[in-house]
């Protein structure tokens, strides 16, 4: 009787320990209560993380999409051509003087500059011989949108040989592509070909009119190039300017030099003028 009275007092004695016990209140697995617990419960040792709580992908700065990351707009083209050079040549007591044009188009999408230093000719002789190689001064425009087109533009002189030796000329054409925003377009207006000799005080023909900057930007050079053409569209020479500056929204007026020597003014059906630039531009 007094050890089963004794067993009795220890049952009694354990469960009154486990009923005074707090309650532990088991934590909500779920990723967002793990996510946002304080630093004190997570020291406790009844809040073990389940394997299924790890961070939703979709956080991941890798989870990017697919097409967001290909969506590249390309850069528009430009596709710059020539045809073949159209040349005047005559024989002078120092050797051979002319000029020589190289129709140039933009046959792409984008916008190009023409580099004129960097593009070259070499006029060859019937026998293979190189009679002249250089470059040229000025592109008539300096910059191209599409479907523009223009002239690559030089007076030539060499010493050996006369015109007559002259095969054909080939041409090496440098460009760089541009955007639409640095591209200089200038304007031209009342344009006349003229041979009155006031102006210079000589024979010849000539151009005159107006040219206006319509930018922002001060040209440190600017010229313009009048391409003159017979009834049958044969080309008879061009003039151009002594490249001068034209600032920022300014308009001059202009008169080429009476370079081609010989020619008559009624000899002219057609002209092409266009204006060339320089400055310190982008491209």
């Amino acid at each position: 009787m007094r050890r089963l009275s004794r067993t009795f007092l220890i049952v009694l004695w354990i469960c009154g320990c486990s009923a005074g016990a707090p309650a532990v209140t088991p934590p909500d697995a779920s990723p967002t209560a793990i996510a946002t617990a304080s630093p004190t419960a997570a020291k406790s040792p009844t809040i073990t993380p389940s394997p299924t709580a790890s961070p939703s992908p979709t956080a991941s700065p890798s989870a990017a999409s697919p097409t967001a990351a290909v969506s590249v707009t390309p850069t528009p083209t430009a596709g710059i051509e020539h045809s073949d050079a159209l040349f005047i040549l005559r024989d002078a007591s120092f050797g051979v003087t002319g000029e020589v044009a190289i129709p140039i188009r933009n046959d792409g999408v984008g916008w190009a500059r023409i580099r004129p230093t960097r593009s070259q000719i070499t006029i060859y002789a019937h026998d293979g011989s190189v009679l002249l190689k250089e470059s040229f001064g000025w592109s008539y425009p300096s910059d191209l949108g599409p479907g523009d087109h223009g002239y690559l533009a030089t007076q030539v002189t060499f010493r050996h040989g006369k015109a007559a030796d002259v095969d054909h000329i080939a041409v090496t054409l440098s460009t760089k592509p541009i955007d639409k925003a640095d591209a200089v377009t200038l304007t031209l207006a009342h344009l006349k070909v003229t041979d009155d000799p006031k102006v210079w005080g000589t024979d010849g023909v000539y151009t005159t009119g107006t040219v206006t900057n319509p930018t922002r930007k001060v040209l440190r050079g600017f010229d313009v190039g009048a391409f003159y053409f017979d009834a049958r569209g044969a080309f008879l020479g061009y003039s151009s300017l002594d490249p001068g500056i034209l600032r920022a929204h300014e308009t001059l007026k202009f008169w080429t030099l009476p370079m081609v020597e010989g020619l008559e003014r009624s000899a002219i059906a057609t002209m092409e003028v266009f204006p060339a630039s320089w400055c310190d531009c982008p491209g």
